[in-house]
Formats: C-alpha cells, structure tokens, sequence
C-alpha cells in the first residue's frame, strides 16, 4: 500500500474526529443558548417583580408581607448568581469546545495536504521511472536496428 493512501486512510479516522469535535461543539452552543435564556428570564423576572414590588408598597402595612417579599427577591438573586455561574462555565465550555474542533479541523486539512503531496511525489516517481522505461527500450530498439545494419 502507498504512504499516500495509508495517510488518507488517517486523515479519514481523523476526519470523524472533527465531526464528533463539530457535533460535542453543537451540543455546548445549545447548552449555552439554554442557561444563558435561563438567566435572561430569571433578572426579566426579578425586574418585572421590582416594579410590581414598587407598586404594590404603597398599598402593603404589614411588616411580615414586606419581609416576605425581600427574602422572595433575596432568593431571586441568589438564584440569578448562581445561574450567572452556571453561564460562565458553560461559556467556557463552549470555548475550549469550539478549540478543540478547530485543532482537529486544522489537524484533518494538514493531513490532507500532506497525503495530497505524497500522492503528487509517488505519481512523479512514477512517471520518471516509466519515462526511463520507455527511454530503455526505445535504446534498445536503436541498438538491435544499429546491429541488424552493421
């Protein structure tokens, strides 16, 4: 087998690599998408609360109702902290995600090439040596016709 096609044959495995490295690299882009729409809807809630909070305090007497509503709007920012966190490590996830694809994509286009030079050498050899080959013969052609008249 040629060194050509035998680094085909490599550059095809990591070929499925990359694709595995694009669809591990889709999976983080959407699982990114998802907490990241979580913590939106979590600080539009607590905005959307600070309103209806603001409102309703002209009408609220009780200090336990009040105090109900702040340890409410504690949990919310404990929640939108944590959830913060959660978009952090999931945004760098993606990036050593999409890291890890590029290499394997640049690893694939090198092997590529590579076999596709190899596969340009091995041709050229070969059309040397069947030039010589044919170089050869036509000598010997001229040298047996060169006999035959002497």
């Amino acid at each position: 087998m040629k060194r050509s096609t035998r680094l085909e044959k490599i550059s095809d495995i990591n070929a499925s690599f990359e694709i595995e490295a694009g669809s591990l690299l889709a999976s983080a882009q959407a699982q990114h998408h998802t907490v990241s729409s979580q913590l939106e809807k979590l600080v539009s809630y607590r905005k959307d609360y600070h309103q209806q909070l603001k409102s309703k305090m002209e009408y609220l007497s009780s200090a336990s109702t009040i105090q109900g509503y702040h340890q409410f709007v504690s949990t919310l920012e404990t929640a939108i902290l944590q959830q913060t966190e959660v978009v952090k490590n999931s945004a760098r996830h993606l990036e050593a995600s999409r890291i890890n694809w590029i290499k394997k994509k640049q690893d694939v286009k090198k092997l590529t090439r590579a076999a596709e030079i190899l596969r340009l050498q091995e041709n050229d050899k070969a059309r040397k040596l069947e030039q010589i080959e044919s170089d050869e013969l036509s000598i010997g052609r001229f040298n047996k016709k060169k006999r035959i008249t002497i």
